[in-house]
């Protein structure tokens, strides 16, 4: 069997399970091009509504015009000021809890909610369209770790918040999708990271146990989610949303990049 080092000494294991966002993919470069095509998208729906009413809507409705509660709105959503929050939804959420924030907000604002929820439907679904090429990014050493690791025999799973039809849309773009043999999406469990739902679902379609899994992550969740699925190992990567310190109270080992990692892989 395979083993990693670690402080503590080997650590036998069969499978690495990554989180996506922050650890292969270019979290705040992507998902902050998203949040504001997501935006985009709504501010465009309400300026056809208004065309479409004319004076019916009256003066209440020049709001999103205004700058402020798009603002308000992307700091909602995990945004603010066009940096990630760590603690947020946009790091945390799936796609469904945002999509109610974002339904929430027009439905304050005077929309049905059957409005609201349309809107932010058609929003979501078009901005993946929206969003340029060169903003999704995989970080780096990623597809040179994934390679490797798959060449050695371990078996490499993907446990993401994202909903599962687009992780496997992103890690195809990024040509990191033929290394990983099975993923779990946030979509596809009743409990989100930390609870161990997403572990034990992704290492059941690896064909492993949870304690055979090592997990690495670039948030706090990530690592609880190894723990409370009693994976082998909980490691750390600073290439997402969190620091050192954050990270190290949870974690075996702590990196700066995936390319660390090969390291201490063997065979």
């Amino acid at each position: 069997m395979p083993t990693f080092a670690l402080a503590s000494g080997p650590a036998q294991a069969r499978a690495f399970v990554f989180d996506k966002d922050g650890v292969l993919v270019d979290f705040g470069r992507y998902w902050g091009a998203m949040t504001m095509a997501r935006l985009a998208g709504l501010r465009e729906f309400l300026k056809m509504r208004q065309g479409r009413s004319g004076d019916e809507i009256g003066a209440a409705a020049a709001w999103h015009e205004a700058e402020e509660p798009w603002q308000d709105l992307a700091a909602s959503l995990g945004y603010p000021g066009g940096s990630v929050d760590p603690t947020g939804p946009l790091v945390l959420a799936t796609r469904f809890e945002s999509a109610a924030v974002a339904s929430a907000f027009l439905y304050r604002r005077g929309l049905t909610w059957v409005e609201a929820r349309d809107a932010v439907r058609q929003a979501f679904d078009q901005a993946e369209g929206r969003v340029g090429a060169g903003a999704l990014a995989e970080c780096p050493g990623a597809r040179e770790v994934l390679r490797a690791l798959h060449e050695r025999g371990w078996r490499i799973g993907v446990a993401t918040t994202d909903a599962a039809e687009h992780a496997w849309s992103t890690l195809e773009r990024l040509q990191l999708a033929p290394f990983v043999h099975a993923l779990a999406g946030g979509d596809e469990v009743s409990r989100g990271k930390p609870h161990p739902d997403m572990l034990e679902l992704v290492c059941a379609r690896l064909g492993v146990a949870a304690r055979e899994a090592i997990v690495v992550g670039d948030g706090i969740n990530d690592l609880e989610m190894a723990r409370s699925g009693r994976a082998r190992a909980a490691i750390g990567v600073l290439t997402g949303v969190s620091t050192r310190q954050e990270l190290a109270p949870a974690a075996d080992l702590v990196l700066a990049d995936l390319s660390r990692l090969l390291a201490a892989c063997s065979p």
